[in-house]
């Protein structure tokens, strides 16, 4: 069939995708778990609709190795793992940790191996299987629907985990804008799916209206990750200043899990040579845990292996203040820092407020000002404390 407008629009968008992922994968600016795993999910999209234009166009039966990358690897099985890791892992949430992601890897590897098997008989006559036919039908037909049925139930707690965070309020946004777009291409792809000849027939004009929004959200994505984020590179520039090339919430997010102790029994010790205390203060002052954004009281609960509640008491009792201002005096002293450091002199002071780990801009000029009477700009300048 000919090539069209949109299918070069298409292909181009796609190719976008690759380019994308790769500029994640080998820069340093976005280098980090977070967006490692963006780009991971944006390359299986990228490699769906790759395989799906090549077939619409019979290419891939020309080259064997295209074929087999497009076929026979169940990249559906593997897109929304990854999204949902990132939305996890940018709300710190349990579900991300790497343990539950490789079981929701196993599907992939299950029906990979399904495939390579019917690829050794069909296409390179190793051997010969009864019912071969019944076999690929079953196989591929299932891969489908598995796909489809997984993606919605990772989207659906995907969902959760993005209502349960709070704070900071730009990535809430930023997750729930990627979240409502691909759930919306999920449904899309479900309604195909249940058009009547769709699974024997891939090439239903209907491909348009969802690659062509595939197409759109692969633009607005790679837009908004490379183009709008101007903070990125000056934030990175001050991580490597300050801490080496991993960003500093990487580490806290892989954090060894506390082993879990018994809360104090009546009376608490709520004193500064508490052990949980003492353990807090480590990481805050040698790990540097406050330079994440999404750092919360739940995520340090479930590190110390205590509950929320009883850190509440712990942080209050001791330093006469809740957790955020405990945390955002860390966050001010640092700034404070470097914002007086003649390294930083060049730097944004947003992307300095952001590397100090508050989540936006008001957020560090709200608290800087309510800590030392002044902005930001005005104690870079030379200014004193009120």
């Amino acid at each position: 069939m000919p090539i069209n407008f949109l299918d070069i629009l298409i292909l181009l968008c796609l190719l976008q995708g690759f380019l994308f992922a790769g500029i994640v994968f080998t820069t340093r600016f976005f280098h980090g778990k977070h967006n490692r795993l963006l780009a991971a999910s944006i390359f299986m999209v990228s490699m769906i609709g790759l395989d799906e234009w090549l077939t619409q166009f019979d290419l891939d039966d020309d080259y064997y190795l295209l074929d087999v990358l497009g076929d026979d690897v169940p990249w559906v099985l593997l897109f929304y793992v990854f999204m949902f890791a990132y939305f996890a892992r940018s709300a710190a949430h349990p579900w991300g940790e790497k343990k539950i992601i490789r079981r929701l890897c196993i599907p992939f590897f299950l029906y990979l191996c399904f495939n390579l098997i019917i690829n050794f008989d069909v296409d390179l006559g190793w051997y010969s299987l009864p019912s071969i036919g019944l076999i690929q039908r079953v196989v591929y037909s299932t891969e489908l629907w598995l796909a489809l049925g997984m993606n919605l139930i990772l989207a659906f707690l995907a969902f959760r985990i993005i209502r349960q965070l709070q704070e900071p309020r730009e990535l809430k946004a930023w997750l729930h804008k990627i979240w409502y777009t691909t759930i919306t291409l999920l449904l899309c792809w479900g309604v195909l799916l249940l058009i009547p000849g769709w699974l024997n027939n891939p090439y239903h004009p209907l491909d348009y209206v969802l690659w062509g929004g595939v197409a759109a959200f692969l633009f607005w994505l790679c837009y908004q990750g490379l183009f709008r984020f101007r903070l990125l590179p000056d934030q990175q520039r001050a991580q490597a200043i300050l801490a080496g090339d991993e960003p500093i919430w990487e580490q806290v997010e892989e954090a060894p899990q506390a082993v879990p102790r018994p809360e104090p029994k009546s009376p608490p010790n709520f004193q500064p040579e508490n052990p949980y205390f003492q353990q807090l203060e480590q990481w805050m002052t040698e790990e540097e845990w406050y330079r994440n954004p999404a750092l919360s009281r739940e995520l340090v609960a479930t590190k110390l292996g205590i509950s929320q509640g009883y850190l509440s008491q712990l942080v209050n009792s001791i330093t006469g203040g809740h957790f955020s201002a405990y945390v955002n005096r860390y966050r001010i002293r640092s700034a404070k820092q470097m914002l007086r450091d003649e390294a930083y002199a060049a730097y944004d002071l947003v992307a300095i407020g952001k590397e100090a780990g508050f989540s936006s801009k008001s957020a560090f000029y709200t608290a800087f000002k309510k800590a030392t009477g002044m902005t930001p700009k005005a104690w870079q300048d030379g200014g004193s404390e009120s």
